[in-house]
């Protein structure tokens, strides 16, 4: 569980600090956090047509994102092994791209899987 003072200073981060800030956090605690409604992922998705599979974290970041339209959704989490095992993959298929701790007011940035990985890759050699 993280502080309030923290959730309140990363919001208000730009979309690269959020970035960096949940790579570390995910190879830290090697969890995924996602949102999903009727048992299925919910993706988001830009002028472009792409879909986007959007990850926090931390719960408290997802649950912050359940407003609106969202505000049905259950927050839940992935081992990280699961996630680029199962899903990774999967996600390649579909040509998927991702945000890493994007906000309901719609800030976030987009990345494709190759950099997520890469990013990641970076970090967990750290450990």
């Amino acid at each position: 569980m993280i502080s309030e003072k923290e959730i309140n200073a990363l919001i208000n981060q730009d979309a690269n600090i959020r970035f960096e800030y949940t790579v570390k956090r995910i190879a830290d605690f090697e969890l995924v956090w996602v949102i999903e409604k009727a048992e299925k992922f919910i993706l988001l998705g830009d002028n472009f047509g792409n879909y986007i599979f959007p990850i926090w974290p931390f719960k408290e970041f997802a649950e912050i994102f359940c407003v609106g339209e969202y505000a049905d959704c259950r927050v839940s989490s992935i081992p990280l092994d699961e996630f680029l095992e199962v899903d990774i993959p999967h996600f390649r298929e579909q040509g998927f791209k991702m945000s890493l701790f994007p906000l309901s007011t719609g800030k976030g940035g987009v990345v494709d899987i190759e950099m997520f990985l890469g990013v990641l890759g970076e970090e967990l050699d750290k450990y």
